[in-house]
């Protein structure tokens, strides 16, 4: 997480010393968070069938290749958007993941939900402690500093992961999947089919209530970004979806 807001707070020096639109500053925000979505999912399914520790250490390399490189190599538009890129895969392979070895680590009950607590809220902690940083070594030491600095954190959580956590062997039903969507003449198909279940996806949407908390996350975050940038009136939509009190019966959706 250290490197979160490490563009954000060089942006300003990058875009007049690289010569950069507002569009292509812009662009290289983005890929950060283009490299999140690009492989956020298939992360995630990998866990199904391999140890999440595996996934988590290749995510903490990844992102720390991502930053130190932008440090050390970035001098325009396309390394940078490069570089920003890789962070923000490598990201993907942490975060949730990392949330899965929690899961695996501890027996269900207050335990662990009081640890998956925590570790979601630290996401948050992260941020600001990037921010934080990134404002101090741009100040201090320039800005190739600035994401020479971040790539140290991933280092560490690759260390603490490698340390503190045991290893978990994924079930045998999942092994014997993986093994048979690896051969055949449509193996690529079933590869794919497996990190991007389609299906399954369009069986949970039907769900009411999949539908609902899908749709009222997502005009959330909708209104935290118009918010943010400021550019669009300030609007709030919560949706509100609970259970009536008679069995098998939703209450619509209230706006307020």
């Amino acid at each position: 997480m250290l490197g979160f807001s490490s563009y954000a707070v060089s942006l300003v020096e990058l875009q007049g010393l690289w010569l950069l639109s507002n569009t292509e500053s812009g662009l290289v925000a983005s890929a950060f968070f283009i490299g999140y979505m690009s492989f956020v999912s298939m992360w995630n399914a990998l866990t199904d069938r391999h140890d999440p520790r595996r996934i988590y250490i290749l995510g903490s390399i990844l992102t720390a290749i991502g930053s130190l490189g932008f440090g050390l190599f970035a001098s325009g538009f396309a390394s940078g958007f490069l570089w920003h890129f890789l962070t923000g895969a490598g990201l993907a392979a942490t975060y949730m993941p990392g949330l899965r070895i929690l899961s695996d680590q501890f027996e269900s009950g207050p335990r662990q939900s009081r640890f998956v607590s925590f570790y979601t809220a630290f996401f948050g902690v992260g941020a600001a402690a990037s921010l934080l940083l990134s404002g101090w070594a741009v100040g201090a030491l320039g800005w190739r500093w600035s994401f020479g600095l971040a790539g140290l954190g991933p280092i560490g959580a690759l260390a603490l992961i490698w340390i503190v956590t045991q290893p978990r062997r994924p079930p045998e039903e999942a092994i014997e999947n993986m093994a048979l969507s690896s051969t055949g003449p449509h193996w690529a198909w079933r590869w794919a089919m497996t990190v991007f279940p389609l299906p399954a996806w369009r069986v949970a949407w039907q769900s009411p209530a999949v539908r609902g908390y899908t749709v009222g996350y997502g005009c959330t975050a909708w209104n935290c970004l118009a918010h943010a940038h400021g550019q669009w009136p300030s609007w709030c939509l919560h949706l509100e979806w609970a259970q009536a009190p008679h069995p098998g019966r939703l209450r619509p959706w209230r706006p307020s």
